[in-house]
């Protein structure tokens, strides 16, 4: 099983169960295997530029790559603690955010070299007349110092416009405008995980769940509409190719298309009925990733609605 894959300057990279990491240098048509030292599950996988990445997984596992994940270094590992590390964003080569069960969350300021290890400890979210009433009383609205959020953190992820997002369990979502430093819950009219999100242009982005649920935001999460999708299976993935097409992947091998910004979605079912665990936007196509390995579909075949 393959779980997470990015894409940077012509090299894509992919990881999943066993420690598995795969590279392709030419846009998915053929891979090679690197060694990892690890037989953790890597579950999330990021980088800052072509050469300079990182891992996470289970056992509480990071991975470090200087030279394009041809090698990797081991920088932190806790099996004892025994909450798996689901993903990982990195807005520079020091400035990193890991996530991951339980609420673990973990910065770093130095590439990786050392970590802060803690929990998620939101702000609850104000509307604009809770604002205006609580001006006078900017403490009205901290939490107490013991009280945290114990939800699983499932992914995160950078808008165009600075913001960041984490889309978590039992309905919770996230957002930061500080790089990090402070995060707000935001509204929610689900009560199932999400685990995933999609930033598209300026604050608008989709929210993806359980059974098909797929919700749509233009202002970052403080509203939400529902979209209706033709599917009742967990949604994992998104991504947006190069015409603008927006897909969504999920388990049975459900890839949702959408050609109108996402204010509907056709469903072109993989025959395989694999599970899809990431899309990653290659020129002219997409590389789905999952249950099944990876293979690449074509601009073409999805106008097509060919699925393989």
């Amino acid at each position: 099983m393959l779980l997470d894959g990015t894409y940077v300057d012509g090299r894509i990279v992919v990881v999943g169960e066993r420690g598995i990491v795969l590279i392709s240098d030419d846009d998915g048509e053929t891979w090679r295997q690197t060694p990892t030292g690890t037989r953790a599950t890597l579950t999330g996988v990021h980088f800052s530029d072509r050469l300079t990445g990182w891992v996470v997984g289970h056992d509480t596992i990071i991975l470090h790559t200087y030279d394009g994940g041809d090698s990797w270094k081991r920088v932190y590992f806790d099996p004892d603690d025994q909450r798996p590390l689901f993903d990982v964003w990195f807005a520079d080569a020091s400035h990193g955010i890991v996530v991951g069960a339980y609420g673990l969350f973990m910065t770093t300021r130095d590439g990786g070299a050392s970590w802060d290890v803690g929990e998620l400890i939101p702000e609850p979210w104000p509307d604009l007349e809770t604002i205006a009433e609580a001006e006078d009383d900017p403490d009205e609205f901290d939490f107490e110092d013991d009280q945290y959020y114990d939800f699983h953190l499932n992914h995160i992820a950078a808008a165009e416009n600075g913001d960041l997002y984490i889309a978590a369990e039992a309905g919770n979502f996230f957002r930061s405008g500080d790089g990090g430093e402070t995060w707000y819950s935001m509204p929610t009219v689900y009560n199932g995980s999400f685990f995933n999100t999609l930033p598209l242009d300026g604050s608008d982005l989709l929210l993806m769940g359980m059974r098909g649920n797929l919700f749509a935001s233009s202002n970052g999460g403080e509203a939400y509409t529902q979209i209706e999708t033709p599917v009742t299976v967990l949604l994992n993935d998104g991504a947006v190719t190069e015409d603008g097409t927006i897909l969504i992947g999920g388990m049975a091998g459900a890839l949702l298309v959408s050609t109108d910004g996402g204010r509907s979605f056709t469903l072109f079912q993989q025959r395989n009925r694999k599970a899809i665990s990431t899309l990653i936007p290659v020129p002219a196509g997409i590389v789905v990733v999952g249950e099944a390995g990876v293979h690449r579909l074509s601009l073409s075949e999805l106008e097509a609605g060919g699925a393989s």
